[in-house]
């Protein structure tokens, strides 16, 4: 290693003496004339936007946003004291968004990242869109006056930490970290180029998706190493899913107004609409339906009205039409396990089951036998199965840990046997449930239900879904036939 540096040094030495050795001897060297001016500066108000369409950006309510577009309580109980307002301006060159927040402890460390933070999270995508990606922007805002930015990653289903143009401000109306506050206020401006709009077509703006979430802090403690956080988002909605986020329209005074359909049953079909390209209509106490559209995907979940952690879900399906081995079905979709029970019509005619799980990009159509996901089918069954005049029932069951699948009132798949009274029914095939719902004592995870298809189209000859004690009885109907 010594003999490494004294090469080094020597090799110095003889490089200085070569380059000095034209002047010494006190002569001197003088360089030739060199200016440099800088370019004239950005303009101020290319990337102000304090006052944009003459609304003071500064975290307070104005007029010009008029009623309140959405409002998400905390945990989503509408008896909480705790819960915020969404207020949506659409303006000359982007989007203005007020968050109003109720709550009696507003705490902020400045050391913590924001959503361990008293915050909100503000996602902004282009409503004719039903995927995100480097146009659609996630604004993360504490209420002390921290903010990050994210920007959404298409294909991934996921968001990454980015820069893009736009402005925030908060105001605090009490006293942070001490108990007995008001709550605060957020105030975002978007412009629209970020979210890939064009200005000349900003007046065309149809409107936004936009998804709110909130991050409660119960406590007035300033420790830094405390991240407790209770964050609450609207029911079946999916950050990485615009389709599920509120769509805002455009009002004719340019204030927001909510456009989330009355139905029930909500979706993706190209954008949001009433019909979601599945079309439902009463017949006595049973909905039938269509889905009129065909595109890779579609899925329409049921909004309200069961027990997400004990339900039971029925759909009659016949006339399946589309490309070929187009599929539909039902399905239930949980964060970590997402099942679908399809019929596929093709050169085989056949009801399956394929999973996956939330760290997969796809489902697993083609998995052998043995593997970790399933995609567990019956034999090929006759046309009969979807064409008949009655066509094919397809049932879902769910008790916390236990799901069970049936076709035409036949048990077919469980993860585990079934005890319904005193009687227990053994699963004729077993399904590998990859994540329990209940790793952390008796907490289960909610679960979504509704229909799903890949480029099928089909009548749906009605659906209903029970809960609790009245989802058993159907199951204990079917299983003692």
């Amino acid at each position: 290693m010594k003999k490494i540096f004294k090469t080094i040094a020597l090799f110095s030495s003889l490089l200085l003496s070569s380059c000095t050795s034209d002047y010494l001897e006190g002569e001197s060297y003088s360089f030739p004339p060199f200016s440099y001016s800088n370019e004239e500066p950005i303009p101020q108000e290319t990337y102000d936007f304090s006052h944009e369409d003459g609304l003071a950006l500064d975290g307070t309510y104005k007029k010009e946003y008029g009623q309140s577009v959405y409002r998400l309580y905390h945990r989503n109980d509408e008896s909480s004291p705790f819960y915020s307002d969404l207020y949506v301006y659409y303006g000359k060159r982007g989007v203005h968004i007020y968050v109003s927040v109720k709550d009696n402890i507003v705490n902020y460390v400045p050391q913590k990242a924001v959503y361990y933070n008293s915050s909100v999270e503000i996602f902004i995508n282009d409503i004719s869109k039903n995927y995100i990606d480097n146009n659609a922007v996630q604004w993360r805002v504490a209420a002390g006056g921290k903010a990050t930015k994210l920007c959404g990653v298409r294909y991934r289903s996921t968001w990454t930490a980015s820069q893009f143009d736009g402005s925030f401000a908060t105001y605090v109306d009490g006293e942070i970290n001490a108990n007995g506050a008001k709550g605060y206020g957020v105030e975002t401006f978007t412009p629209y180029y970020e979210l890939g709009i064009e200005e000349e077509n900003a007046s065309k703006l149809e409107g936004l998706n936009i998804y709110l979430a909130m991050n409660r802090v119960p406590t007035t403690s300033t420790d830094q190493n405390l991240t407790f956080r209770q964050r609450t988002y609207k029911t079946l909605s999916f950050q990485a899913t615009p389709t599920t986020w509120v769509p805002v329209y455009k009002n004719e005074d340019l204030s927001g107004k909510n456009g989330f359909p009355t139905s029930e049953f909500y979706g993706r079909c190209h954008t949001i609409d009433t019909s979601l390209g599945f079309h439902f209509e009463k017949e006595g106490e049973m909905e039938r339906g269509s889905l009129n559209k065909t595109i890779a995907v579609n899925y329409a979940m049921v909004k309200e009205g069961y027990d997400p952690l004990h339900y039971y879900y029925e759909c009659r399906i016949k006339n399946v039409t589309g490309a070929s081995s187009a599929k539909i079905g039902l399905f239930t979709y949980l964060s970590g396990n997402r099942f679908t029970l399809y019929l596929e019509k093709g050169n085989k005619a056949r009801a399956g089951l394929v999973q996956r799980n939330s760290t997969n990009d796809s489902w697993n159509w083609n998995v052998g036998e043995g593997e970790s996901y399933i995609n567990s089918f019956s034999d090929p069954n006759s046309l009969d199965l979807i064409d008949g005049e009655e066509g094919a029932k397809l049932a879902l069951y769910r008790q916390r840990n236990l799901f069970a699948f049936f076709v035409n009132d036949e048990l077919y798949y469980a993860t585990d046997d079934l005890s319904i009274g005193e009687k227990t029914f053994v699963a004729p095939q077993k399904v590998l449930l990859n994540h329990s719902q209940s790793e952390i004592e008796d907490i289960y995870e909610d679960a979504f239900v509704g229909i799903y298809s890949y480029s099928a189209q089909a009548e749906f000859l009605g659906y209903g879904i029970y809960s609790g004690e009245a989802a058993d009885a159907q199951i204990a109907t079917l299983l003692n036939k």
